[in-house]
């Protein structure tokens, strides 16, 4: 136990010395920030929740002394926290009996906790740590708008040669990119989070295998199945949107981060229904230039699919058709 809390102390400091690295506001800082959970992850997924534990309070403590402990609290809440959270609940196991869908092999049998469930965990801390800055912005809708309008009046301020080419784009150049701005740092905020914490799960995934000790099996992504919980978050969040003033602000985020969710389980839905075609490599690839190319609506196409599926089970009828088993987790 020991050598696993000295590992995850060492994450921990890992971790923050790439949250600090943001303060250079470099290219590389950003990436860097977006990565930084990764080591904590890793001891987490390898070594256990504890071992995350102890690094998030290695690296709190850290952060705190150095930079202060508001940017220690902001450092535990935002970049600590979620692994240790996200890492107890992966590794969340019980034994299927003996001769339960087909547990008849050698060896202990596990059931993992489900990745969609895991998913929809990610898409909730999500949301509420992207929502946690209109406290400190607002509280009001109204009041968020106009502090973010006053900081980001202040950063183009600090480039005199970013406010020239603005204020050279046509009149009213800096209110329009401010007005843009202001619209989308939530949503793609909380779509870069999600992104990112999925990306440094499958990360940690990867270098555990490669180092010999290999984290709890993942199902095939064609596979990912989301409870009907998610769809439910999603309709409400999405309803919510329309009250406007600082509940629809938040409701906006939730509805991001669910319609994500939605989305990543219609992509896995399209990689299931194509397996077995000839064509599957060029129809993936299509899809995915649809995405990087038209991100926004590829994704409400996707989150779509993702919605059918949960209503129609468009998977289950394909298996039926086909012969094959449905996709479950």
């Amino acid at each position: 136990m020991t050598n696993h809390l000295l590992i995850g102390a060492g994450s921990g400091l890992v971790t923050a010395l790439l949250y600090s690295s943001v303060m250079t506001l470099s290219p590389l800082s950003m990436m860097l920030f977006y990565l930084a959970p990764l080591p904590l992850f890793i001891a987490g997924l390898g070594w256990g929740a504890y071992a995350a534990a102890a690094g998030a309070l290695a690296g709190t403590l850290a952060i705190s002394v150095v930079l202060g402990l508001i940017t220690g609290l902001l450092f535990l809440v935002s970049e600590a926290l979620p692994p240790v959270v996200l890492s107890y609940l992966a590794l969340l196991s019980r034994p299927i009996p003996a001769g339960a869908n087909g547990a008849d092999g050698p060896g202990e049998q596990r059931e993992w906790y489900p990745p969609g469930r895991l998913l929809v965990w990610i898409a909730a801390i999500g949301g509420v740590l992207v929502a946690l800055p209109i406290l400190f912005f607002g509280p009001t809708a109204d009041q968020f708008e106009q502090n973010v309008r006053a900081l980001f009046n202040r950063l183009i301020d600090a480039q005199p040669a970013l406010r020239e080419s603005l204020e050279q784009s046509g009149a009213n150049g800096i209110d329009r990119v401010i007005d843009t701005f202001i619209v989308m740092v939530l949503p793609v905020s909380a779509t870069l989070w999600v992104l990112a914490t999925l990306l440094n799960i499958w990360l940690a995934s990867k270098v555990l295998a490669m180092s010999g000790r290999p984290p709890r099996p993942w199902p095939p992504f064609r596979e990912l199945v989301l409870p009907p919980k998610a769809a439910i978050a999603f309709l409400v969040a999405v309803i919510c949107v329309f009250l406007g003033g600082t509940i629809g602000l938040i409701a906006g985020i939730f509805a991001t981060t669910f319609g994500l969710a939605l989305a990543l389980l219609g992509l896995a839905v399209i990689h299931f229904l194509v397996a077995d075609t000839p064509s599957r490599t060029p129809l993936l690839a299509g899809v995915y230039f649809a995405i990087f190319v038209f991100s926004w609506l590829t994704a409400a196409a996707l989150a779509s699919v993702g919605l059918a599926e949960l209503v129609l089970g468009l998977r289950a009828r394909r298996a039926a058709t086909s012969g094959g088993p449905p996709a479950t987790t």
